[in-house]
C-alpha cells in the first residue's frame, strides 16, 4: 500500500465573491493544500466557485453542487476551507451544510478561523453531559 492511500482523504472548497483573475481562489486553495500537508491528508478533490456570493445557495453553485455530490459519494473524509464562511454567509444554510457533512462522517476544518467540526462536537458533548454525570454520579 502506498503512503498516499493510507492518508485520510481530503476535499478542498474555495469561493470568492469577486473575480480578480482567480487570485483569491488560488490563494485559498494554496492555504488548504498547505494545511493538508501539515495534517498529513491526501487531497483527492478540489472544488471552487468564483464570482459567486456567499449568500447564493451552495446547491446553486457549480462547485458547490459537485462538493455536495462528492460528499454524498463519500469521496473524502475531511473538508478543508480557508474560512468556514466560504461555504455560506447565510448562518442557517451554513449550519445545514455542516450538519449534512458531519452526518456523513466528514470532518469540516476552517483554516483561517480555526473551525473544526470534531472539536466543536467534543466541546458540546462536554457542556451537555459533564453536568449530568456530576448530578447522577
Amino acid at each position: 500500500m502506498n503512503s498516499e492511500s493510507s492518508k485520510p482523504r481530503s476535499g478542498i472548497y474555495a469561493r470568492s465573491a469577486t473575480d480578480k483573475n482567480g487570485e483569491a481562489i488560488a490563494r485559498q486553495i494554496r492555504r488548504c493544500q498547505t494545511a493538508a500537508e501539515e495534517r498529513k491528508l491526501n487531497v483527492v478533490t478540489t472544488h471552487s466557485d468564483e464570482a459567486v456570493s456567499g449568500m447564493t445557495s451552495i446547491a446553486s453553485r457549480n462547485g458547490g453542487k459537485q462538493l455536495l455530490n462528492d460528499a454524498e459519494n463519500r469521496a473524502f473524509d475531511v473538508l478543508l476551507v480557508d474560512d468556514i464562511e466560504r461555504l455560506s454567509r447565510n448562518s442557517t444554510e451554513l449550519f445545514s451544510i455542516i450538519n449534512h457533512l458531519t452526518d456523513r462522517g466528514i470532518q469540516v476544518i476552517g483554516i483561517s478561523d480555526g473551525y473544526d467540526s470534531i472539536a466543536i462536537l467534543k466541546t458540546l458533548h462536554q457542556l451537555v453531559y459533564t453536568p449530568f454525570s456530576k448530578i447522577s454520579g
